[in-house]
């Protein structure tokens, strides 16, 4: 019974932790796009527009999802409490196999992994859960032999390649889970059920590969670099829970490491050395989780993951190597509970509060603190609303994915996304900075004031200043003022001879 009251009020938290984690803050652009796509009718072509994508079945499940409760943003991100608490359920069973308390899972929920995509309308945490159960049903579950659990291995990797292509890596750990399985029963025909059901599965498989395929470009395409340290570096930056404790990610981005401050940097020196501390404890049960299968498994997945991302030019972050997050959180986690024994007892205790602390505020801090939450063009854009710029005879320039301004432009949010955007936006190249200024100087002759919103993401604000300022000069005119929303800047630009007057 006792054990029965422990799981309820788990699953309560879990629950509690899912709402306080989602907000109404503005969509960032692959939401949006995921969305317009998700919100097409089958008489507009909903099929092709579906299919047209990376992410089939999330856009499907959106589609779904926005009918029944709404087009908001809180509506959209919601679905994702569904799949914490099916992640949640599955890490509990990953917990038991080490020997730990289900009370972990509320350390879980709160990482600030969980808690930034839990707000995201994305299909990570959706991810998340599909890796915790192929985890479990690979390398864990007492019925590994049997056909249910080979049945629903399959199933979940299937549904994690039908939510995104990236998760078509995760095939790895699959193959490294039956070498493992072939190399302990020393046979080869104890994959007999195992092989039976890959080939049922596999028409499934091959048919969203080759729709993945039909679509998937080259990042070099889109002016992307191959990944490099600094990739790897976010990615582990993340899953250690520094996300919202040093240099917000945004501006992790973009470069600007000028903008850390002595807080942050404290918070993260402490955080680093709390760890190191932590597993120097705990360091033979560190090591020992490293050598176990489903460790190895996940290391081998990312080597090739990360040979595939290098030939494409596939610049990753934490978001796309989620499935080696439940892995990185087990070691983590027995790591510490083997330090919370060792003497002086007082001291790692210690530690380990402050670590947990340290979590905690990094996840309230991404949650609740402005500058570590996504771009704010929704905040941009209802700025002009209000002040009544948006459907004026004032010209608007305008960077970013035009689904977002139909998004936030329209009367009603709440309802279809409408096809056009207000006759005074007009949108112009998103990474070059030359291409924005001759759309500036073209407006300039004909117009007495203009708006210009600049994504400083894609478009570098000091470089941009660096050629605008002599066009505005030589043409007379100057930016009177700039508002400031995270990551998107709008300038208002008034002709000098009109200001003196």
């Amino acid at each position: 019974m006792r054990r029965y009251k422990i799981e309820i009020c788990t699953l309560i938290c879990v629950l509690i932790i899912g709402i306080l984690s989602i907000s109404s803050h503005g969509l960032w652009v692959d939401e949006a796009v995921r969305i317009q796509s998700a919100n097409y009718r089958c008489s507009e072509g909903f099929w092709y527009h579906q299919y047209d994508h990376l992410q089939i079945g999330l856009c499907h499940l959106q589609y779904l999802w926005g009918t029944l409760w709404g087009k908001t943003e809180i509506a959209y991100r919601s679905i994702n409490i569904l799949f914490l608490v099916v992640a949640s359920a599955y890490m509990v069973l990953l917990l038991r196999k080490h020997g730990l308390s289900p009370l972990w899972i509320i350390v879980f929920c709160v990482h600030p992994i969980c808690v930034y995509y839990t707000n995201d309308a994305s299909p990570y945490i959706m991810l998340l859960a599909c890796s915790n159960a192929v985890y479990y049903h690979a390398f864990f579950s007492e019925r590994q032999e049997t056909w249910s659990n080979s049945a629903l291995l399959l199933g979940w990797l299937l549904f994690g390649f039908y939510l995104h292509f990236i998760y078509g890596f995760v095939g790895v750990l699959y193959i490294c889970s039956l070498i493992w399985r072939m190399c302990r029963n020393k046979s080869f025909s104890s994959l007999r059920k195992q092989i039976v059901l890959a080939l049922i599965f596999a028409p499934f498989f091959l048919f969203l590969a080759y729709s993945y395929m039909q679509y998937m470009g080259h990042g070099a395409s889109r002016g992307w670099d191959t990944p490099g340290v600094f990739n790897a570096g976010v990615a582990a930056y993340c899953f250690i829970g520094l996300g919202g404790l040093g240099l917000p990610r945004n501006d992790m981005r973009m470069g600007d490491f000028h903008l850390v401050t002595p807080y942050m940097l404290s918070c993260v020196m402490m955080m680093l050395a709390a760890l190191i501390i932590i597993i120097s404890a705990g360091f033979k049960k560190f090591i020992a989780c490293l050598k176990e299968p489903y460790v190895i498994s996940a290391i081998v997945l990312f080597v090739v993951f990360y040979i595939a991302a290098f030939s494409r030019n596939f610049q990753f972050w934490e978001r796309h190597v989620i499935f080696l997050f439940p892995p990185f959180f087990l070691i983590l986690a027995v790591t510490c509970r083997d330090a919370w024994t060792k003497s002086p007892r007082w001291l790692y205790r210690s530690i380990i509060i402050i670590c947990g602390s340290l979590l905690l505020l990094s996840s309230a801090q991404l949650r609740w603190k402005y500058i570590y939450q996504k771009d704010d063009l929704k905040g941009a854009i209802l700025h002009l609303k209000t002040t009544g710029y948006i459907g004026s005879d004032i010209p608007i320039l305008a960077q970013g994915n035009n689904s977002l301004y139909r998004y936030y432009t329209c009367e009603n949010y709440d309802g279809d996304i409408p096809e056009t955007t207000p006759p005074n936006i007009r949108f112009v190249n998103n990474v070059s900075a030359s291409k924005i200024v001759s759309a500036v100087e073209e407006l300039i002759p004909s117009h007495q004031e203009l708006v210009l919103i600049l994504t400083q993401k894609d478009v570098n604000e000091k470089s941009f200043y660096k050629e605008a300022d002599l066009v505005f000069e030589r043409k007379g005119y100057a930016v009177v003022s700039n508002t400031d929303y995270n990551t998107v800047k709008i300038l208002f630009l008034k002709n000098k001879h009109n200001l003196a007057l």
